[in-house]
C-alpha cells in the first residue's frame, strides 16, 4: 500500500466519525467521504445550548452524574473493538452524611467492562432489562471516594473510571445505559444516557511533532493487564507518541511501547517555590516580609544553592521516578508562581543574593529589609525574583539531566508557563516580570506553554463566540515567531503546547475545537502539542478528533519542519465570511496583541516552500459555516505544469475541461477550493511527473457546482450570526448624545483622557462622575472636594456588573438607553443584550443610574432580565476598587461593618477575605466558589471607607436583593483590592427579571 493509499484510508475512517450538512452541526455518523465530496465540517458533540444534567426534586442528598457527556449532549460514543472511559463523578450540594456508597450501572450485554480505574470492586453483575433490552446492572463500590465528594460541583478528578469495550459494529443506534447511586442504601433517581459506536480509530504516529495528551491520575490508575493493555493500544493508534502521565500502570505500558512520558511530581515539585518533599524545617522555608513562613513554600536561594534539603527531599525522590522506577523520560511541572507575588522569601539568603544582584551597599539593604525593599526599589525586586527563578530552573535541569544520564535517557526538566510570557507583552505583567521565561529560554532545552484556553463551561449556557479558536492561532504565531526573534537557533527551546482539553471540573470543548488548536500550534512550527487534560470522561469523538490531527501532521510534517516558511499567496472568499466576535481577543488564559490582531479574519493560512513543491495549510475559525475561496498563487515558474491537490482528501484540482496540469496564469488567477466549518485545509502544490498519483481530478466546474449547492446555508448560517458592535460602535452612538442639565446636575459626553474614549460625565457642585458605558457600564471617576475616589483601573472601576457563580464580569460596552430629568437629579439607564462570549448569552442588564442634585452621592440599579431561551441560575456581584483601598505609601485604607453593634474593619493583609451575612442560608456553591484566606461574619449590608490621605468618610449600602456576602479579593500585586458585594443564588425564569442596587454617599 502507498502512503497515499495508506492517508485515504486512515482519513476515511476518521472522517466517518463526522459527517454534516453545511452549517448544521450533527452527531456521529458512519457514512465515509468519498474523495469527490467536500466535508462542510461542523461539530461532532453538540454542546448544548441550555444547561444539562442539573439536580431533580428527587435528589436531595448525594449524586451521580456521567461526566463530562451529562452536561453536554447525554452521548457516550465508543469505538468499535477500542475501550473507552466513562467517568462516573459525585456531588453533595446539600452536604448531607456520607455513608456507604454504591454506584449502579446497567449496560446492554454487547458492552463489556474491562474494569473500574482506581481499583473499586465491581460487587455484582446481574442480568437485566433495559428498555426491552438484554443488558447487565454492574453494582460498584466507590465509598473510597466519600472524602473527596463536596458541595462545590461533580470532582471529575475523583470520579471512578469504567473501562468499556463493545464490539458491535458502528452504527446510528442508539443504546440505552442507566446509573444511580446509594448512599447507604437510599438510591438517587436513575440517570439515562444514549451510547452510540462509531468505526474503529486509526491515525497516523509523527516523527517529530510530539502530539498526546494529559492524563489524570484516576485515568491513569487502570487494572493491571488486558484492561491497561487494550487502553494503551488506542492510543498509539491515534498516532500520539507522547504521553503526560503519573506513575501508574498506564504509565509503566505506555514505556513498553516506546510512548515518551512526561510526569509531574504530585504537590512537590511546582508553581516556582513549592519545591520538595515534606517534611521542611524552618531553614529553607519560603519567609514572608512579617518573619513567618509561607505555608508551602521553599526558599529559592536554597534549591539554586543546593543546600542538603535539596539533595534528600528533591533530588533523591527524582532519582526514584527516573532511574529506579524508569517512570518518566522528563520532568514536567506545572509553574505558576502567582501565589508568591511579592511575597518574598525575604530570608539571610535571599538579602545576601539580592544585595551581590544589585550591588546595593550593604547596609543600606539591610536598613529596608524586609518591609521598604518593595516600595523602594520594586523593579531591583522584580529582576532579581527573575534571576531567582531561572536559577532555580537551571538547577532543575541540571539535576534532570543527569539522572537521565544515569538511566540512558536525554531527560529534561519542563517549566509549564504562560503563553503570554513568550511574547512581546511579558514585561506588561508585574507577575511575569517575576518570573520571566525569558531569562532562562536559552538556558534550557524544552519549555511548556499554556494558553489561550477557549472553553465553554458546561452547567451554564452556552457561550458562542465567532472565531474561539481564533485566538490560538494569533498567540502560536506570535509566540513562535518572538522566540525566533529573540534567541539564536542553537540556543533555542523546543516549544511544546498545552492546547484545552477538559480542565477543572466543567470546562469543556468540542472534539474539532481541540483539533483546531494542535494543528494550529503544528502550523506555526511548534515542536509538539499535548491536550490538557484528556480525556477525563470524553468519549471516542474526542479520539477520533485527535487521531485525524495527527494524520494531518504525520502527513505534512516533513515540509513544515525541513521547509521554508513564506508568504507568497492570497486568499479570497468567494461565499460569505463573517468577521469574529471581539470576544476572541478575550480568550480565558489568553494575553493576545489587541491592537495587532483585532481585525484578523477567520480564513487564516500559512506557506512553506520544500524545493518545487509549497504546502498550503488554510484554517476556517468560523465553527458554523464553510468555506469556499480562491487560492492566488504568486511565485510560480513560467511554462511549467504544477498540480494543486488535496491529498487528505484523495483529490487534485483541475481547470474546467479536467486538466490537473495548471500553469503559473491560472494558479495566479486563482483556484476555487474549500474548506469546512471547524477545520483545516491542506493543499500541496508540485510540478507534474510521470507515474504519481495524485488523487481524483476534481474540476473548477465541480468545485463551482458544489458551491452554488451550498451557497444558500452559508449564506443562512452567515445572516443567522449574532450582531456584535465593538467599542467603535457604542462611541459612535455617543456623538449623538445631548446634553442634559436638570435641578443642577448636568449629563454631557466628553473625551476622557484618561480612558482615551469618549464616556458621560456627570456634574453637580457636590460631585463630578465619569460613567463608561463604552467600558462596561462602570463608574471610572467619582470626584468630591477634589479627591479622587475611584482607583485608576484599565477595566474595572465602581458597579461594574459581573457574577460571582459562575465567575464572569461583564465588560463589553452598554448602550445609553436614556437620560431624563427627574425632580432632584438625573436618571441614566444603559442597556447590554449579552452576547458572543457573554455569560448567559441573551439575557438581558438594565443598568440605571440616579443621581441627585443636593448631595454627593448615586445610586445604581442593576436588572437581570431572562431573555434567554430557557431559566438561568447565578449569584451576582457588583465588582468596585475604591481608591480608598490603595496602597500609598506602604499604608492602605480601611473598610467598615457591623456585626450586632460592633465593628469589624478590614484592612490590606493582601490576601482574599470573605464576610459572609449572619442568618443568610448557608450556601457552599457561593462559600467555596474560591479559597478564602479569611473568613468572618457581619450582620449590615453597609460598608464604610476611610483612608488616612483622604478627609471623607463614603459609605456603601446594598439593597433589593438578598446579600450573601462581601469579598475583598487581595494580593500583594494588586495595587488596589476589589470591593464585591454577592448577592444569593437564584434561579431565574424566562421573561421574569431579578435586580440589586448598590447606594454610595459621601459622609462629611
Amino acid at each position: 500500500m502507498n502512503s497515499l493509499q495508506h492517508i485515504r484510508r486512515l482519513v476515511a475512517a476518521t472522517l466517518a466519525v463526522v459527517v454534516c450538512t453545511a452549517s448544521v452541526v450533527c452527531t456521529a455518523s458512519v457514512a465515509a467521504m468519498a474523495p469527490g465530496e467536500f466535508d462542510p465540517g461542523g461539530f461532532s458533540v453538540r454542546i448544548s445550548s441550555q444547561p444539562l444534567g442539573l439536580p431533580t426534586p428527587g435528589e436531595t442528598g448525594v449524586t451521580v452524574r456521567s461526566v463530562p457527556h451529562a452536561f453536554m449532549d447525554d452521548i457516550f460514543c465508543l469505538s468499535q473493538s477500542q475501550p473507552g472511559l466513562m467517568l462516573l463523578a459525585f456531588e453533595n450540594q446539600r452536604e448531607v452524611k456520607i455513608g456507604k456508597l454504591v454506584v449502579f450501572t446497567e449496560l446492554p450485554k454487547a458492552i463489556e467492562v474491562l474494569g473500574i480505574g482506581g481499583g473499586q470492586p465491581i460487587l455484582s453483575r446481574t442480568p437485566c432489562d433495559l428498555n426491552g433490552v438484554p443488558a447487565v446492572r454492574y453494582a460498584i463500590d466507590v465509598t473510597a471516594t466519600r472524602g473527596t465528594i463536596k458541595a462545590t460541583g461533580y470532582n471529575i478528578f475523583s470520579a471512578p473510571a469504567l473501562l468499556l469495550r463493545t464490539d458491535a459494529p458502528p452504527s446510528d443506534r442508539v443504546m440505552s445505559a442507566r446509573y444511580w447511586l446509594e448512599n447507604d442504601g437510599v438510591a438517587t433517581p436513575p440517570c439515562d444516557i444514549s451510547l452510540r459506536v462509531i468505526p474503529t480509530i486509526h491515525g497516523s504516529r509523527p516523527r517529530w511533532f510530539e502530539t498526546g495528551v494529559h492524563f489524570t491520575p484516576n485515568c491513569a490508575a487502570l487494572p493491571e493487564g488486558t484492561a491497561v493493555e487494550q487502553y494503551v493500544a488506542l492510543y498509539t493508534a491515534t498516532g500520539c507518541n507522547v504521553a503526560h502521565c503519573p506513575p501508574s500502570t498506564l504509565a509503566a505500558e505506555l514505556g513498553r511501547r516506546d510512548v515518551v512520558r512526561y510526569m509531574q511530581p504530585s504537590g512537590w515539585l511546582v508553581n516556582g517555590c513549592m519545591i520538595g518533599k515534606k517534611p521542611r524545617p524552618d531553614s529553607v522555608k519560603f519567609q514572608l516580609a512579617d518573619g513567618t513562613y509561607h505555608a508551602n513554600g521553599t526558599c529559592p536561594a536554597a534549591i539554586y544553592g543546593r543546600e542538603a534539603y535539596y539533595h534528600d527531599r528533591v533530588e533523591a525522590p527524582l532519582r526514584e521516578i527516573i532511574v529506579r522506577d524508569r517512570m518518566a523520560e522528563h520532568i514536567m511541572a506545572n509553574w505558576e508562581p502567582f501565589m508568591f507575588d511579592f511575597k518574598g522569601c525575604f530570608c539571610h539568603r535571599c538579602r545576601r543574593d539580592f544585595i551581590a544582584y544589585t550591588a546595593l551597599p550593604s547596609d543600606y539593604v539591610h536598613g529596608l529589609w524586609p518591609k521598604r525593599i518593595l516600595d523602594t526599589h520594586r523593579d531591583s525586586w522584580l529582576d532579581f525574583r527573575s534571576w531567582q527563578n531561572a536559577h532555580v530552573i537551571r538547577t532543575l535541569e541540571a539535576s534532570v539531566n543527569a539522572m537521565g544520564a544515569e538511566a540512558g535517557l536525554d531527560a529534561h526538566f519542563v517549566p509549564e508557563m504562560h503563553v503570554k510570557s513568550i511574547t512581546s507583552l511579558w514585561d506588561t505583567s508585574d507577575s511575569l516580570r517575576q518570573y520571566s521565561t525569558m531569562a532562562y529560554a536559552d538556558r534550557i532545552p524544552l519549555i511548556n506553554v499554556w494558553g489561550p484556553y477557549p472553553w465553554q463551561t458546561v452547567g451554564t449556557p452556552y457561550r458562542y463566540v465567532r472565531g474561539y479558536n481564533l485566538s490560538t492561532h494569533c498567540l502560536a504565531k506570535d509566540a513562535a515567531e518572538y522566540i525566533r526573534d529573540q534567541i539564536p537557533m542553537e540556543h533555542r527551546p523546543r516549544l511544546i503546547a498545552f492546547p484545552h482539553g477538559l480542565q477543572g471540573n466543567k470546562w469543556t470543548t468540542e472534539p474539532e475545537s481541540m483539533a483546531m488548536d494542535i494543528l494550529s500550534y503544528f502550523v506555526h512550527q511548534w515542536d509538539g502539542a499535548i491536550v490538557y487534560a484528556f480525556p477525563k470522561g470524553y468519549d471516542a469523538r474526542y479520539w477520533a478528533a485527535l487521531a485525524r490531527a495527527n494524520v494531518a501532521i504525520a502527513a505534512f510534517e516533513e515540509m513544515v519542519f525541513s521547509g521554508t516558511a513564506q508568504s507568497k499567496h492570497k486568499l479570497e472568499a468567494v461565499t460569505p465570511m463573517p468577521a469574529p466576535a471581539p470576544a476572541f481577543l478575550n480568550a480565558p488564559c489568553g494575553g493576545i496583541d489587541v491592537p495587532k490582531w483585532r481585525d484578523a479574519g477567520l480564513i487564516q493560512s500559512t506557506e512553506y516552500r520544500s524545493g518545487e513543491s509549497r504546502l498550503f495549510a488554510v484554517a476556517n475559525y468560523w465553527q458554523r459555516g464553510e468555506s469556499f475561496f480562491r487560492l492566488r498563487i504568486k511565485g510560480v515558474p513560467l511554462g511549467r505544469k504544477f498540480v494543486l491537490r488535496e491529498p487528505l482528501s484523495g483529490r487534485c484540482f483541475a481547470d474546467a475541461e479536467g486538466n490537473f496540469g495548471l500553469t503559473s496564469g491560472p494558479l495566479r488567477e486563482g483556484v476555487l477550493l474549500h474548506v469546512g466549518a471547524q477545520r483545516f485545509g491542506f493543499f500541496v502544490l508540485e510540478p507534474v511527473g510521470s507515474g504519481h498519483d495524485y488523487g481524483v481530478p476534481v474540476s473548477s466546474g465541480a468545485v463551482a457546482a458544489v458551491m452554488e449547492a451550498r451557497r444558500t446555508a452559508i449564506q443562512a448560517a452567515y445572516d443567522a450570526e449574532p450582531v456584535t458592535s465593538r467599542p467603535v460602535d457604542y462611541e459612535g452612538e455617543l456623538k449623538a448624545f445631548k446634553r442634559v442639565k436638570a435641578a443642577g446636575v448636568t449629563v454631557k459626553r466628553v473625551n476622557d483622557a484618561r480612558l482615551g474614549r469618549l464616556a458621560l460625565q456627570v456634574k453637580s457642585r457636590h460631585q463630578a462622575m465619569v460613567i463608561d458605558s463604552v467600558g462596561g457600564g462602570r463608574v471610572s471617576s467619582w470626584r468630591v472636594g477634589g479627591e479622587e475616589l475611584v482607583h485608576a483601573d484599565k477595566a474595572s472601576g465602581l458597579a461594574l456588573d459581573a457574577f460571582w457563580c459562575p465567575a464572569a464580569m461583564v465588560t463589553e460596552p452598554y448602550a445609553v438607553s436614556s437620560c431624563t430629568a427627574t425632580d432632584g437629579g438625573v436618571e441614566i439607564v444603559l442597556e447590554k443584550r449579552l452576547t458572543g462570549g457573554s455569560y448567559m448569552a441573551g439575557a438581558t442588564i438594565r443598568k440605571t443610574f440616579t443621581v441627585p442634585r443636593g448631595a454627593a452621592t448615586f445610586s445604581v440599579t442593576s436588572e437581570v432580565r431572562n431573555t434567554t431561551a430557557g431559566e438561568v441560575e447565578f449569584s451576582y456581584r457588583f465588582h468596585n476598587m475604591p481608591g480608598f483601598l490603595e496602597l500609598r505609601d506602604d499604608v492602605s485604607g480601611t473598610a467598615a461593618m457591623g456585626n450586632h453593634g460592633t465593628e469589624t474593619t478590614f484592612s490590606r493583609t493582601f490576601k482574599r477575605h470573605m464576610y459572609t451575612m449572619v442568618g443568610v442560608e448557608p450556601d457552599a456553591r457561593l462559600s467555596k466558589a474560591f479559597d478564602m484566606a479569611t473568613r468572618s461574619t457581619i450582620s449590615e449590608p453597609n460598608v464604610s471607607f476611610r483612608a488616612p490621605w483622604c478627609t471623607l468618610k463614603v459609605t456603601a449600602m446594598l439593597a433589593d436583593a438578598p446579600l450573601n456576602a462581601i469579598v475583598f479579593w487581595d494580593s500583594r500585586a494588586m495595587p488596589c483590592p476589589t470591593f464585591e458585594p454577592i448577592f444569593s443564588r437564584v434561579s431565574l425564569p424566562v421573561g421574569e427579571a431579578w435586580q440589586a442596587t448598590m447606594h454610595w454617599r459621601v459622609d462629611e
